[in-house]
């Protein structure tokens, strides 16, 4: 956690700014990937379908 202390009291806010865009889209993505790999845990030939029809 230091490196959010860091970032907000260092005064670098264009990294800070990056940060903030760059955290929810991270999370957003690890996220649905979670969600992808319990599916796949569950249910193996419903992820194969899956990803066939998203590529």
């Amino acid at each position: 956690m230091a490196w959010v202390w860091n970032f907000f009291f260092k005064g670098d806010h264009k990294t800070t700014l990056g940060m903030m865009v760059a955290f929810p889209s991270v999370l957003l993505f690890f996220g649905s990937f979670q969600i992808d790999l319990f599916t796949a845990l569950l249910d193996p030939r419903i992820k194969l379908e899956y990803f066939l029809r998203k590529n």
